[in-house]
């Protein structure tokens, strides 16, 4: 195949993408810097050379990905770019192979779930053996119950087991897929380097998000929320910015799993990536990094580990009422309520 690919929005081409060496090479298009946007925070319409290799080796669902990969799924990457030569065909999976795959897309058609074809997705399909997709559906369910802002998701019953079915961050409420960026990509962060902290990221909302008081809000409470329920997958490729208007907005929450015995949380909270071992201390250096006012982030806090213990029994007995899960949650539910109360307890101090 040929060694560049168009890296397109709809009809309209927004550069081009070489492979120089084993890095990507990104250009933008001279008409799309004349009248079109920055496809990511990390890469100005002045970007040339290797400045976009970081955001392409990232938009794909395999991290590093070649540009012959790139061409090939080209259609249905993250956000609304297109860089693909022509659609690959579309590949039905069997019961067997959802079973061993985690992050398999559905496509808008009910019951059709594909590994290739030129239908954008609009879900995200999370199997795996054992409890985790109704960890997952649990936390999920409680966060909505807190009214922060999260994808929709719906737990399924297949023949080999649980599955989560989550609508992509990606996508607006129609299916119709809006141009995102994780993080990651934001940041300019290359495939093999860590996450990076809290207090960079807050750096970068203030700077590109239209909306950054409220943005910055919603950062820190979902921090709270993963230290409440040991959320072992608070990482940065799981938050994302969406295109809106003239700028960018944080993009609801997705990838929750309520794991309470987890003793590390890869984004930590201050220094400290264990829940259990948390402090005020803590919060009063997420505050500090964040440059969010330490009495709000102890509101904050204290308001949804309040309602969290609170409101447990009942959320808990409505989702077993729906799903059947008890066998599942009970002993998640267990861990919680000491988490809660260790909370508000230590945490507050």
């Amino acid at each position: 195949m040929s060694d560049m690919l168009r890296v397109r929005h709809g009809a309209h081409t927004v550069g081009t993408l070489h492979d120089d060496g084993g890095r990507f090479s990104f250009c933008y298009d001279d008409t799309w810097r004349a009248g079109g946007w920055p496809i990511s925070c990390a890469l100005p319409l002045d970007t040339a050379g290797d400045d976009g290799h970081a955001f392409f080796a990232q938009l794909s669902t395999e991290p590093g990905a070649s540009l012959a990969h790139l061409a090939a799924q080209g259609h249905d990457l993250f956000g609304a770019l297109t860089c693909h030569t022509t659609a690959p065909a579309e590949h039905p999976l069997t019961s067997n192979a959802l079973a061993s795959t985690h992050s398999v897309r559905l496509t808008a058609h009910p019951h059709r779930f594909l590994t290739g074809g030129d239908t954008p997705a609009t879900h995200w399909l999370t199997c795996t053996h054992g409890d985790q997709p109704v960890r997952a559906a649990y936390a999920h369910d409680l966060a909505r119950q807190l009214g922060l802002p999260v994808t929709d998701s719906q737990l399924l019953r297949t023949d080999t087991g649980w599955a989560l079915l989550s609508r992509r961050t990606d996508c607006d409420d129609n299916g119709a897929r809006l141009h995102a960026e994780t993080l990651r990509q934001a940041l300019g962060l290359s495939p093999h380097q860590p996450d990076t902290t809290l207090g960079a990221v807050a750096d970068l909302l203030r700077r590109h998000t239209l909306q950054p008081v409220i943005d910055l809000c919603a950062l820190v409470q979902w921090q709270i929320f993963n230290a409440l329920i040991g959320n072992d997958h608070n990482a940065l490729e799981h938050l994302a910015l969406r295109r809106a208007d003239d700028g960018w907005r944080l993009a609801p929450f997705a990838h929750f799993t309520a794991t309470p015995g987890t003793t590390h949380l890869p984004l930590p909270v201050g220094s400290n990536h264990d829940p259990h071992q948390l402090g005020g201390p803590d919060w009063q250096a997420l505050a500090h990094d964040t440059g969010v006012n330490k009495k709000l982030v102890r509101r904050l806090l204290r308001e949804q580990a309040s309602h969290l213990l609170d409101q447990l029994d009942s959320w808990h007995l409505a989702f077993n009422q729906q799903h059947d899960t008890a066998a599942e949650t009970q002993p998640v539910r267990e861990l919680l309520r000491r988490q809660y109360r260790k909370a508000l307890r230590d945490w507050l101090r």
